[in-house]
């Protein structure tokens, strides 16, 4: 290895070391989507895409329509306000353009594990395109309870505002090199003490 790459690894670690007793945190999200009918009163925990701020969050609201087998959504069936629900597989600059064509007011991506790095990243990097509809991640459970009949979304907000910074600047670290990873770096720290003291 040379000095640069030894330096980059022990960077890495340090990162790792730092949100390691945050986890309990990270693993929780920073949006919480609260929802009505069949499950009213209930919520469910959800991270927040990268290219999503709280104003935008909050549009997503409605029925869940699950992807079909081709990336359409059976919108049509449900009047009013509605929300796209896909596997992680999906392509999502693709579902959200489709979705947003037939009204869709946001999308939820169900995966193993909301909360990871290749999901942070995506999209954050400053210069990166970024999808036309606002996003969360759900574990498959939360999907799975999204998804029972009855149930809709009657809002989705930032649960923990330290947590989302957190979050940005993990995924900023991630998508970055050079000189914006080593300044993300620095916001993860920063961010990381934030939701330190936010516990009390």
């Amino acid at each position: 290895l040379t000095d640069r790459e030894v330096i980059f690894t022990i960077d890495i670690a340090s990162v790792a070391q730092l949100i390691e007793p945050l986890a309990h945190e990270l693993s929780d999200g920073d949006a919480v989507l609260r929802l009505a009918g069949g499950h009213r009163g209930d919520s469910l925990e959800a991270v927040s895409a990268a290219w999503v701020d709280e104003d935008t969050l909050r549009l997503i609201r409605g029925k869940p329509v699950m992807a079909e087998a081709d990336g359409s959504f059976a919108s049509k069936e449900h009047p009013g306000d509605w929300v796209a629900v896909v596997k992680d597989s999906a392509d999502i600059f693709d579902i959200c353009a489709r979705a947003k064509v037939q009204g869709a007011t946001g999308v939820v991506i169900a995966c193993e594990n909301p909360c990871s790095m290749e999901r942070l990243k995506l999209a954050a990097a400053e210069d990166s395109a970024k999808p036309c509809l606002p996003a969360v991640f759900v574990g498959d459970a939360a999907a799975a309870q999204l998804m029972s009949k009855g149930t809709s979304i009657a809002s989705c907000d930032v649960r923990m505002q330290q947590v989302t910074d957190l979050l940005r600047a993990l995924g900023r670290m991630g998508a970055s090199s050079g000189a914006k990873a080593a300044a993300a770096q620095t916001e993860v720290f920063d961010a990381a003490a934030a939701v330190m003291l936010s516990r009390g």
